[in-house]
Order: C-alpha cells, then sequence, then structure tokens
C-alpha cells in the first residue's frame, strides 16, 4: 500500500497532460514579449521573463490543494514583489549594485503613487513597475484559468487581450505576433479539447484506439499551420483589411468610452477640462482656475540670494489654454510619424549649464541662489527668470522642434546661430578641407584626425536621434548642414526636475534677470522664431469675442507690441479686484470671458490668465509662470523666506533679441523687479555671461588648425537627450527619512516575500498530491506521510490494517488515531454505501490528535 489514490478520480493522458500548459506559456510568453517589444528597452526582455515565471508559479499553485482565497493572495504578493526586483535590477533610472537599486526602488514608486509634481522620468519609473506587474497578473490569470479552474477559452482572453491592445497602442500591428498568437490559439483549443473527450470517454470505460488522440492533435496542428500561412503569405493584406480595422475599431470603443465616462464624471462632479483638484501651487503638468483660493502662511522654501531683494522663483510656465486653466503640450511631443511619444526632457549633470541663445543672453545678469525647502513635496526646482544651472543633476524640461533635412548654412559667422547639437559638428567641418571620398553624410576630410572626430560626433548624433548630412565647395568648404530629427530649443526651458531633493539638503541655482530697458524692448520688433509663436500664440476656440474685442479697444490705435503689452498689463491692474474668494466660472463659460466681464475679481492666475490671451490675441506670444512671489527677509537665517501665500502666478512675453520678459498683471503685487526703467541702460549692449562658464567634458580632435581659425569653444555641445524608453535621469536613493517610505521598508518587504514564499513552498509540498482525494483519503495519505518520517515501511500489498499496526509498534502512544482513520478509509474505499459525516469527523478529529501527540516524539525523526 504504497499509495493510495481516488477510485473516482480521472487521469489526464499522459502524452497530453504537459502539452496544454507548454502551449499555454508559450502564449503567454509571447504576450510579454510583445509588450518588450513595443517597450523597446535594452532590458525589456524581462517582460517576458516575468510572464513565464508568472505562468509556471500560478500553474504549481493551481495543482496544490491551497485555498483559493489564499493562493489570490499569495500570487498578488509574490507578484508585486517580484516585479518590484525585476524592475529596481534591470531598470535603467537607478544604478549601483543589485541591492542598492532595490533599496532605491520604493522612493520614487511612492512619490509618484502618493506625491503630486513629481518628474516625468520617476512617473516613467512607476509606469515600468506597473507594466512588469501587469504582465504578472497577464500569466498568472492565464494559468489559473487553466489549471485550476479547468476553462481554457478563459485562460487564452488575458494573454490574447494584452497582445491585441498592445498592438493598438504601439499604433503598429506585428503581424509576426498575430499569427504566432493565432497559431498556438488554435493548437491549445483542439488539444484541451482531445484531452476532455478522452477524459470523457474513459469515464463511460469506452475503448479508445491509441492513434486517434494523436491524429486529431494532428488536425489541430496543420490547421494552425494552414491560418498562419494564409497569414504569412499576406500580411499586408491581413494587417489592413482585416486586423488593423480590427484593433482600431476596439481601440476606438475604448477610446469613446474613455470619452463618454470622462465627459459625463467632468458634468457630475467638476465644471473643467482641467482637474479641479490640481491647484497651480502644486506645480503640476496642468491645473484648473476657479473656486476660493485657500493658502496658509505655512514656511515653503528658504533662500538664500546674492542680490539685494528677494527674486522672484519659477517653478514651471504653460503654454496651452483649454478655457477653463493651462496645462503643457510638451508631454506629447511626438516623433517625426507622430505616432511614437518621445520624452521632451534632457538630464543634466551638477554644473553643465543650459546653451542659452545669444537672445536669451542678452541684457541679461547672472544671479545664484541657495534654496532649501522645508518639506519634500515636489522634486521641482526652483529657478530665477531664465534658467542656467544648478549644482545638482536636474532633468530639464524643454520645448522641442522637429525637423526634416533641414539646410543650415555654415560659416563662421553664423557657428553661433546654428543649432547647439550640431555646433560641434559644424566647428569640425569648418576646420576640415572636405575634397575626400564621398560618404553617405557627404565629402569626408583629407585629414585622418579630423574625419575620425567627425565620425565619432555623427555618430553620437545619431544615437540622440538625429541625423545630418553636408555639402561643401569644389575647395572642400562646407556649405550648409542638413539636419532631419528633433532639436531642442534651449530657451524654451518649462520645467526643471532634481532627481533627488530631500528637504533637509538645499541646492544651488543660476539664471539669468532680465535689464533690458523698455527702450530696448520698444525696438525689439516682431521676427519671432518659429517655436515660439508654433505654442505661444495658442488661444483655442473658447475666446469669445467680447474679449477680443476689448482687448484691441484697450491698446487702440498702438502697433508696438512691448506698449500694448504695458497697456494690457495697466488695465487689468486697474479694473480686476484681487479677490482670493470667488466663484468658479458658470458651465460651459471661458475663464477669461467670465473674469473680464461677470466677475471683474479674481487673484494671480486669474489676471495672468486674461493678460496671456489678450497678448496671443494681439499675436505677442505669451505664457503663463508659475512660482514664488518675493518672500520677506528673515534676520534669524539671513535669508528670504517664501511662505504657501506667496505662490504666485505671472506672465512672460517673448521679444525679439531679448528672450521672455516678465509681467505683473496682479493688482494686489508691486511691479518691483519687473518695473522697467526707462531710456537706455550703461548695460544695455552688453550680454550676460556670453558663454557657459563650465563645459561637460567632449574630446577634441588633436590636430592643427588648416585654413578657417575657428575657436573650438564657439561649439557647445550639449548632454544627450533622454528617451522614453531609455537613458533616463538616474534616479538615487535618499538617506533622508522624515519622507517617503521609511528605509526598512524594502528589508522588511524583501524578508516578507521570502518568509511567504517559503512558507507557500512548505504549504505546497507537504499538500501536493491531495488534489482529487476525497477528506479521507487525505487523512490517509498524511497517516503515511508520517509514518516514513518515523520508520514504518509498507508495501504495496500491505492492507490498512497491517499498516496501522506496523505504526502502533513504532509510535505507540498514537495508535488510537491511526486506527480511527484506517477505518473510516477501509469503509470509504471497500463498504457498499456512502461514508457517513460523523466518521468522517471523527477521522478528522483524530488527526488533530495525531498532531498533538507527535510533538512528544519530535526528536526522533522531525515533526509534521
Amino acid at each position: 500500500m504504497s499509495s493510495i489514490s481516488s477510485p473516482n478520480r480521472q487521469e489526464e493522458p499522459r502524452w497530453l497532460a504537459w502539452v496544454v500548459p507548454t502551449l499555454m506559456l508559450a502564449l503567454i510568453a509571447l504576450s510579454g514579449i510583445s509588450m518588450a517589444d513595443t517597450w523597446s528597452g535594452e532590458n525589456s526582455w524581462r517582460l517576458a521573463v516575468i510572464a513565464v515565471v508568472a505562468g509556471i508559479f500560478s500553474m504549481l499553485l493551481s495543482r496544490s490543494r491551497v485555498f483559493d482565497g489564499f493562493a489570490i493572495i499569495l500570487a498578488l504578493g509574490v507578484g508585486l514583489i517580484f516585479s518590484a526586483v525585476m524592475t529596481a535590477v534591470w531598470t535603467e533610472y537607478l544604478t549601483g549594485s543589485a541591492w542598492d537599486r532595490i533599496q532605491a526602488f520604493p522612493r520614487p514608486v511612492w512619490d509618484a503613487l502618493f506625491r503630486k509634481g513629481v518628474d516625468g522620468e520617476i512617473r516613467d519609473l512607476s509606469a515600468e513597475f506597473l507594466l512588469s506587474f501587469t504582465i504578472w497578473l497577464t500569466g498568472w490569470i492565464a494559468a489559473w484559468m487553466l489549471v485550476r479552474v479547468d476553462a481554457v477559452g478563459l485562460a487564452i482572453i488575458a494573454p490574447v487581450v494584452l497582445i491585441l491592445a498592445n498592438q493598438q497602442v504601439a499604433d503598429t500591428v506585428g503581424a509576426i505576433y498575430i499569427v504566432i498568437m493565432v497559431a498556438l490559439c488554435v493548437v491549445i483549443v483542439v488539444t484541451a479539447r482531445i484531452a476532455s473527450r478522452e477524459r470523457s470517454w474513459k469515464t463511460r470505460r469506452m475503448r479508445v484506439a491509441h492513434s486517434l488522440m494523436f491524429k486529431v492533435f494532428s488536425v489541430g496542428i496543420m490547421l494552425a499551420i494552414i491560418v498562419s500561412s494564409t497569414m504569412v503569405l499576406s500580411p499586408s493584406a491581413w494587417s489592413q483589411t482585416v486586423i488593423r480595422p480590427l484593433i482600431e475599431n476596439i481601440g476606438d470603443k475604448i477610446e469613446t468610452a474613455q470619452q463618454e465616462s470622462s465627459s459625463w464624471l467632468g458634468s457630475w462632479g467638476s465644471s473643467s477640462a482641467v482637474r479641479d483638484d490640481a491647484s497651480y501651487t502644486e506645480f503640476s503638468d496642468s491645473f484648473g482656475i476657479g473656486g476660493p483660493l485657500n493658502l496658509t502662511d505655512a514656511p515653503e522654501v528658504l533662500v538664500y540670494v546674492d542680490s539685494e531683494s528677494a527674486p522672484y522663483l519659477t517653478a514651471r510656465n504653460y503654454d496651452y489654454y483649454t478655457g477653463r486653466g493651462w496645462s503643457s503640450s510638451s508631454i506629447d511631443f511626438r516623433d517625426n510619424s507622430g505616432s511614437v511619444r518621445q520624452s521632451p526632457e534632457l538630464r543634466y549633470n551638477p554644473g553643465w549649464e543650459v546653451a542659452l541663445s545669444a537672445d536669451a543672453r542678452n541684457s541679461r545678469e547672472s544671479v545664484t541662489a541657495q534654496v532649501r525647502a522645508f518639506n519634500d513635496r515636489s522634486q521641482v526646482l526652483l529657478t530665477i527668470d531664465s534658467y542656467l544651472s544648478a549644482d545638482v543633476q536636474t532633468v530639464v524640461r524643454m520645448g522641442w522642434s522637429t525637423v526634416n533635412d533641414e539646410p543650415f548654412a555654415v560659416t563662421v559667422s553664423t557657428l553661433n546661430t546654428l543649432p547647439p547639437d550640431v555646433q560641434l559638428l559644424a566647428n569640425l567641418l569648418l576646420q576640415s578641407q572636405l575634397t575626400g571620398d564621398v560618404t553617405d553624410w557627404g565629402p569626408s576630410a583629407t585629414s585622418g584626425s579630423l574625419q575620425a572626430a567627425i565620425d565619432n560626433e555623427v555618430d553620437d548624433l545619431a544615437r540622440r536621434g538625429i541625423t545630418v548630412r553636408w555639402d561643401a565647395s569644389a575647395e572642400g568648404i562646407v556649405g550648409s548642414i542638413y539636419v532631419t530629427g528633433r532639436l531642442p530649443e534651449f530657451d524654451d526651458v518649462e520645467v526643471v526636475f532634481g532627481t533627488t531633493l530631500p528637504a533637509s539638503e538645499g541646492y544651488s541655482v543660476t539664471g539669468l534677470t532680465s535689464i533690458a530697458t523698455d527702450d530696448e524692448l520698444i525696438d525689439a520688433g516682431t521676427a519671432y522664431p518659429d517655436w515660439v509663436t508654433s505654442r505661444y500664440l495658442q488661444t483655442g476656440d473658447t475666446i469669445t469675442d467680447r474679449t477680443i474685442e476689448l482687448t484691441h479697444q484697450i491698446v487702440g490705435d498702438e502697433t508696438n507690441p512691448y506698449r500694448q503689452a504695458a497697456l494690457i498689463e495697466s488695465w487689468l491692474r486697474a479694473n480686476i479686484v484681487y479677490d482670493t474668494d470667488v466663484d468658479a466660472p458658470p458651465d460651459g463659460q471661458d475663464l477669461v470671458d467670465y473674469v473680464l466681464f461677470d466677475n471683474r475679481r479674481g487673484y494671480c492666475e486669474h489676471y495672468a490668465a486674461a493678460m496671456t490671451v489678450m497678448l496671443r490675441e494681439l499675436g505677442i506670444p505669451a505664457r503663463v509662470v508659475v512660482g514664488y512671489a518675493p518672500g520677506d527677509y528673515d534676520p534669524a537665517s539671513g535669508g528670504y523666506i517664501y511662505r504657501q501665500s506667496d505662490a504666485h502666478a505671472w506672465v512672460e512675453a517673448y521679444f525679439p533679441g531679448y528672450g521672455w520678459i516678465s509681467f505683473e498683471p496682479t493688482a494686489n503685487r508691486p511691479l518691483g523687479e519687473f518695473a522697467l526703467q526707462p531710456g537706455s541702460s550703461s548695460e544695455s549692449g552688453e550680454q550676460a555671461a556670453a558663454q557657459p562658464t563650465s563645459q561637460p567634458e567632449f574630446p577634441t580632435a588633436d590636430v592643427s588648425t588648416p585654413d578657417v581659425n575657428v575657436d573650438n569653444s564657439l561649439a557647445t555641445p550639449q548632454p544627450t537627450p533622454t528617451e522614453s524608453a531609455g537613458g533616463p535621469p538616474q534616479v538615487v536613493a535618499s538617506t533622508d527619512s522624515s519622507t517617503g517610505p521609511p528605509g526598512w521598508l524594502m528589508p522588511a518587504a524583501i524578508t516578507t516575500a521570502v518568509g511567504a514564499i517559503l512558507g507557500g513552498s512548505i504549504w505546497f509540498a507537504w499538500n501536493w498530491g491531495f488534489r482529487g482525494l476525497s477528506p479521507v483519503q487525505v487523512l490517509m495519505r498524511k497517516v503515511q506521510r508520517v509514518g516514513r518520517w518515523f520508520g514504518v515501511r509498507s508495501s504495496p500489498t500491505t492492507t490498512p490494517r497491517e499498516y496501522a499496526r506496523r505504526f502502533d509498534a513504532t509510535v505507540g502512544s498514537v495508535s488510537g488515531p491511526v486506527k480511527r482513520i484506517t477505518r473510516a478509509y477501509e469503509i470509504e474505499t471497500f463498504g457498499p454505501g456512502r461514508l457517513r459525516d460523523s466518521v468522517v469527523t471523527d477521522a478528522q478529529n483524530a488527526w488533530k490528535e495525531i498532531r498533538h501527540l507527535l510533538w512528544r516524539f519530535r526528536h526522533r525523526k522531525g515533526k509534521p
């Protein structure tokens, strides 16, 4: 009696028992591979690993007798821990050893989930973790439905939906994934059907030819091959006429449902398309305007500055007017095809300076401030006017332009006007005699060392998504560079993030403040760059005719942009009453229209929104800026304290040759530093810090200068742009324990996970083989396992009563309970009728007695 099995248990065909689980694991892996292909990260193959591990874990768990509720909790817990560890170890967002990465991981995820205003890179890291956990859930659900629920149709739904949804999100149909998916689904369904039929036939004691099942299985394989071959032979037709319309239809329905639900929720709980719970004081990607302003006098930051007065502190600016608030359009920046979203951010090491143009540096002076926050609620760096640099690692979000074979003339005089990304290459080309062999990019240099430097720079640009070519005259002098790709607009800094900014630490930030006079700005003209007009003249379709009419009425016959801006600013300060206790605009009414004509009251964001919209209506590029108005001097600390009540919004307008100039339309704020000096300044023609004082180190060609003598410092190489799925800022773990998860959280979580896995493994090992047995058969199997621990032997010919006597001879004190279980087993197995419930209950009580009594004998072989 070496084993006891249920006479009613149906054994699956041996050759089919492993086929369906294996094929299901392949389908689960395919869903992970499909996601990995779209994610396109260097280590994105981990998604397939996570999917397969989840499937195997779920299959093993499903075959045990673990209670369903406990199994679900265990699977979710293990999945969360495993996804977190895999993300932390393999992500490009973290650095250091595996353990350092695991310790650093909770902080950014905690920030992304429970704090507002975190930078896009931290959100990407959290999204990477959530994606990994989604893959885990897909594998677990599929395997659970297959093994525990025995529902093949439900099992294939999760990976199939994930593959199809992924193709829709990626905006491209990977025909190979669809083909393999269909083939696997056909074989899985056919094979599962065969196994089900064979079990049914054996239950009815029907004789089944051994070759029949294999023949039916072969038919399923052939059917899958035929369907797959048909799709492969005409992937274009399938993609365009069958798959893509199907996926697009599903995607359209999902998008429509999302829009309808958003609209319904908006009409029910909000009157704005922008979240009402997002205030301008949170410095998030968007904010809504309306309702009372409730700010406290709680201190926010302490600032030490090398100027005679406290400066305005800039948090971020916004370009897109929604009719009810403001948002940033840069977060939806896409590639040339318009289908793939790309990161609008650049990573800067400490001390690296933004390559501001000559216009952005003109008539400006450098101001440096030491900033220390009193809390750690945001990773947004507070800057001063035109941001230049910081002494911490930063991620700078800025506007971008997409060019397609755009020509740029290359001469000594135009070198500084070229896009900074190609200035180093242009400098090398100017130094070269381009009469060598013609390459894919253009004629090569006769100097081998110069050509090597050119090749390296071309390769570096290609890694950043920029391709170039050039032409040259017959004498070998470069003419123009033709650029394709996306180029950062360094004068269009939107927001600066610090990768790690614990409140206990401060940072130093340097900005350039304008000292331009009113005469200079009056003469600035209207030669706006394309990147300015394309982004900062939007007004939307909610602007009313009376707003437009009032705008032109205020400026009258004045046509000068600066004078027009001053008139709008003065009118708002004189005619709109400052009031923090105002109502939100009625549903459907434009915010600016409501402020100008109905309410005539508001606070800083109302003033800023009105002036920005009115300036844009006049053709003057403008944007809303949020941050802090100047704080009060604190003698005790020797610095300026900025309080929550100092949170503020104002306006910047663009003037050619001088960059962004600030205006203060809010009536309760003094003009302060925004008040311009009349006439000319002795410094008006000077440029603040014409060139960066410190540059990132780049290799330079060790060559003698040829005919064209150009200073290498003219070219300003830039940090490599970060991509959406690769090369993001490196998040460093903070030792500050005042905010975020405590330092013991990850070790405790890992210890808990290991304990749960160990406990689950012991539970799984103990209950292995009990599935499908009756309660009494399970008890008898447990008695046999305990007997082996104590050396009780049995053979296939041993009867239950003989086994009980041997057990009594070895462990005498438990012989009574063992005999009761043995008696119940004999009655159930060999008796003519159904076993009474009282007998089952008595056997279960006997097992409890055995567990209690065996503790006395734990010094022998072990314990149960």
